[in-house]
């Protein structure tokens, strides 16, 4: 059985050990990147099934990645990670197609919460920034299942 693949992207070795440990506890493959550069390569190489990504990176903004990610599947659930986003920054995250956020500090019970919400409806999940429903009237990602 082929378990869904998680990119997780972050510059901090902290949370994706934390991401990590709770990703495969709940049965899903990890790819970790720490930068832009290593996001983009793994997202292009590999089946992934949703991306955590961080907006502050050290080489490439997270909303410049989002978008380059967007240029080849408008459907891919994409979670940001910030610490502090001005409300600007997370209206421009919606508008390029984000699927929500998450704030730091990161609890689990959050991510699992997300993730539980992106098997039930990858495109429309609540409590995410909601991209439009009309933008996408037709091709649904398949839910993620595992276990």
């Amino acid at each position: 059985m082929t378990f869904p693949k998680i990119l997780i992207v972050d510059d901090d070795e902290k949370i994706l050990y934390a991401f990590r440990e709770l990703l495969e506890k709940e049965g899903y493959q990890c790819r970790e990147a720490v930068n832009g550069k290593q996001a983009l390569k793994k997202f292009t190489a590999e089946s992934i099934s949703a991306v955590f990504l961080d907006i502050g990176l050290p080489d490439l903004d997270g909303l410049n990645i989002l978008q380059q990610i967007r240029r080849y599947d408008r459907d891919l659930p994409v979670i940001l990670i910030t610490g502090l986003a001005p409300d600007k920054i997370l209206v421009r995250a919606r508008e390029l197609g984000a699927s929500g956020y998450l704030q730091k500090p990161l609890s689990l019970a959050a991510i699992r919460d997300i993730l539980q919400k992106i098997k039930q409806d990858p495109l429309l999940p609540d409590g995410f920034i909601n991209r439009e429903a009309k933008s996408h009237p037709k091709k649904r990602r398949p839910p993620l299942k595992h276990k």
